[in-house]
């Protein structure tokens, strides 16, 4: 028995590979062979395209800027055409290809022909295309917020000066003429609420101008009381009791002004939608899962109907359980877009009359 040496058998492994066609052709681009590869991918048999030039596996838009001419000229010059572009196939259904034309030389360095491998990447493209598609809303997305953290900047500029300034001009009135702390402790907390608030909107008006947010570590801890202290008159006004749970996931990185955003929108939401028949109870708690830090804020509210829970994540709608509460339905929709943005999701479980849980995935 004679062995044959082992690169006799290259041929009939070529021959046999199904997930690349490849095939060669003469110096002027005629198809000479032809394997499985090329017969799955292309749809055209062996006898179809063998003698025939390889410009037949082009569409005809590209044809007719000589693409096939222009790659065999640079692998003939260069040794090697690499490239990404349409191919069509028998069934006139174009796919994205990857293509790789070598040149093919005898002993003696003359060109005899080329080989040529094909890879289909479909797939590859679908996905490709989708990433920058999903890139293209993103940048829509920020332009949205921008333009409204922009105008709600400015349009209450004016209004939270007012109200700074007649809480020092009534903090200096009462200084002198009452000995009442509670009604000194009321002033006080009425200027930190402006200042917080005027600081907020500062953060509006600065996320308009910035290209890109800054991470920085926060303490969930910390933003939830900044945030009680803001809306402790409601809190007061309501009977307000939190549950808050922090030992999961104690710190974020994540831009300052956005998980405030993100904190005090659910929070307002839970008081202002509550059941008249008991106070609200809201829980916050953080965990670790999959990648992401897990905020969930639970309230025992009205609760959102089911045919209504995901419309309530877009701008300036609003469930039908809120017809009696002000509001511009913009909270909810808002902190979709900031958690969208920075590659987060949102879900909700809810029943109508019990109350909602809010489960915000933040990376």
């Amino acid at each position: 028995m004679i062995n044959k040496p082992l690169e006799t058998y290259f041929p009939n492994i070529v021959s046999e590979v199904k997930g690349f066609a490849i095939f060669m052709m003469d110096k002027d681009g005629v198809i000479l062979t032809w394997n499985i590869g090329c017969e799955l991918m292309k749809g055209y048999k062996a006898e179809e395209a063998i003698g025939n030039n390889y410009e037949m596996l082009f569409p005809d838009f590209l044809r007719e800027k000589g693409l096939p001419e222009n790659e065999i000229e640079i692998a003939c010059t260069y040794g090697r055409y690499e490239t990404e572009n349409w191919r069509r196939p028998k069934n006139g259904e174009l796919f994205w290809a990857h293509v790789v034309l070598t040149r093919v030389t005898d002993e003696e360095g003359n060109l005899v022909g080329y080989v040529k491998i094909t890879q289909d990447q479909s797939e590859k493209k679908k996905f490709h295309d989708q990433l920058l598609s999903k890139i293209d809303d993103f940048k829509k997305m920020n332009t949205e917020l921008n333009e409204f953290a922009n105008t709600a900047s400015h349009d209450l500029k004016a209004p939270i000066n007012n109200i700074e300034g007649l809480a020092l001009l009534l903090k200096a009135e009462l200084e002198n003429k009452l000995d009442d702390r509670h009604i000194h402790h009321i002033v006080e907390l009425m200027h930190q609420s402006a200042l917080k608030f005027k600081s907020v909107i500062t953060d509006m008006g600065k996320s308009a101008q910035e290209e890109t947010e800054h991470y920085t570590y926060q303490s969930f801890n910390d933003v939830v009381d900044e945030i009680k202290l803001l809306l402790s008159q409601d809190i007061k006004k309501t009977n307000a009791v939190f549950h808050e749970d922090y030992g999961g996931a104690p710190f974020i990185r994540y831009p300052t002004k956005h998980i405030r955003s993100i904190l005090q929108n659910l929070i307002t939401n839970a008081i202002k939608y509550r059941c008249p028949d008991r106070k609200p109870e809201i829980s916050i708690r953080t965990t670790l899962e999959e990648g992401y830090t897990l905020l969930e804020v639970t309230d025992n509210g009205q609760g959102i109907n089911e045919e209504h829970q995901q419309r309530i994540f877009s701008m300036y709608r609003r469930g039908e359980n809120t017809n009696e509460e002000e509001g511009t339905g913009v909270g909810l929709g808002l902190v979709a877009k900031i958690v969208d943005g920075n590659h987060g999701k949102i879900e909700v479980e809810s029943r109508n009359g019990e109350g909602s849980t809010f489960k915000i995935y933040l990376k």
